[in-house]
């Protein structure tokens, strides 16, 4: 079974906080900025959880 990570863009009564991720080195980096500008850092979705593998996005749920 291939390992997940879970990450979560939501607020109630306020905005969003900011959340990016990246796929780099066969790796998912998550960050409330993007650490460098020029890494190609995804915005998260605002109300949404999104589910990762090595490979990529898998699914992104909007709540």
């Amino acid at each position: 079974m291939e390992d997940s990570l879970y990450a979560c863009r939501h607020a109630l009564n306020a905005n969003c906080p900011s959340l990016y991720y990246l796929f780099k080195e066969d790796n998912v980096w998550l960050a409330s900025e993007p650490l460098s500008p020029n890494d190609g850092w995804v915005t998260f979705p605002e109300h949404s959880i999104i589910r990762f593998n090595r490979s990529g996005v898998i699914e992104d749920y909007s709540l």
